[in-house]
C-alpha cells in the first residue's frame, strides 16, 4: 500500500512539474499577428518554433532544410505550422535574409515582439538546457513542449524534428484525415493571381518585399485577381484555419 501511494505521488509530482508553453503574440514581417494559443493550439495545430538570428552560420545551413521538409513533408502529413523568431533582427533584415536564402516561412523579429516570445526558452526551464542558436521548440495542442530536438548532423536534426511533430500530432486529426484537402491550387502569371481551395474561409494577402500590405481579400472556393501593381517582387499568402501557403510573385 505504501509503495502504491509513493508511486502515485511521484507520478503526480511529475505531472504537476510539467511546464506548459506560455502564450505569446508576435507580429510577423508582413504585419500579420500570430497568437500561440488562439491562432494555433486552440485550433488543434502543432507549432514548430525556430529561434535564430541572421548572422548565424549554422542557421544558414539548417533553415533552408526546415523550409524544404516543412513544405514537402511535415505540413503535408501533420497539422503543423512554423514560426521563426529572431530577437535581434528587424523586419527589413529578416525579409532580406528570407529572400537571400529562399525561405518563405513565417518570421517575426524584434519589431514584432519576438524577443519576449523567445525568453521562456532561453533561460532555466523544466524542458531542457539552452545551448545557443539555432534551436527548435515543438509545441502540441495541449501546450506540451518538446524542447530542442537535435541530431548529430543537419539531416538527423530534421529527423528529430519530424519525430517530435509526429509525437505531438498523435492526438490531433491528421491533415490527411480531413474530409477535404487543405491544398491550394495556384495559377500565377505576371499580371494575374488565381487560387482555388476546397475549403471555405480563405484569405488572400499580397505584401511588398518590405512587408507593406497591398491587398487583402477573403474568398471561399476560388479567387481571381488582376494586378495593377507596379513591376516588382511581392509575397502572396493564402490561408485558412487549417494552414497557409506562401508564394513569391514577380509582377510586370
Amino acid at each position: 500500500m505504501r509503495t502504491a501511494l509513493l508511486l502515485f505521488f511521484m507520478c503526480f509530482a511529475i505531472a504537476m512539474g510539467a511546464q506548459q508553453a506560455p502564450n505569446f503574440t508576435v507580429t510577423d514581417t508582413y504585419s500579420q499577428e500570430h497568437t500561440l494559443y488562439e491562432d494555433y493550439l486552440d485550433q488543434d495545430r502543432v507549432i514548430l518554433l525556430g529561434l535564430f538570428f541572421t548572422d548565424c552560420v549554422l542557421c544558414d545551413e539548417l533553415l533552408p532544410l526546415v523550409q524544404e521538409h516543412y513544405q514537402q513533408s511535415w505540413a503535408v502529413e501533420y497539422p503543423v505550422d512554423n514560426i521563426l523568431l529572431s530577437g535581434i533582427d528587424d523586419n527589413d533584415s529578416l525579409n532580406q535574409y528570407a529572400y537571400l536564402h529562399n525561405i518563405n516561412l513565417t518570421m517575426a523579429g524584434i519589431d514584432g515582439g519576438a524577443w519576449d516570445a523567445m525568453q521562456p526558452y532561453m533561460q532555466d526551464n523544466s524542458w531542457g538546457t539552452f545551448y545557443g542558436y539555432p534551436m527548435f521548440v515543438v509545441i502540441g495542442a495541449d501546450g506540451e513542449v518538446i524542447y530542442d530536438p537535435w541530431g548529430d548532423s543537419p539531416v538527423e536534426t530534421m529527423i528529430e524534428i519530424h519525430d517530435a511533430i509526429e509525437d505531438l500530432s498523435d492526438s490531433i486529426v491528421s491533415v490527411n484525415d480531413l474530409s477535404a484537402s487543405t491544398t491550394f491550387e495556384w495559377n500565377i502569371t505576371s499580371d494575374q493571381i488565381q487560387v482555388q481551395s476546397t475549403l471555405p474561409g480563405n484569405t488572400l494577402e499580397v505584401y511588398t518585399i518590405n512587408g507593406q500590405l497591398m491587398l487583402s481579400k477573403q474568398f471561399d472556393s476560388n479567387i481571381s485577381w488582376s494586378s495593377d501593381l507596379p513591376s516588382s517582387l511581392f509575397i502572396v499568402t493564402v490561408r485558412n484555419e487549417y494552414g497557409s501557403e506562401v508564394k513569391k510573385w514577380a509582377s510586370q
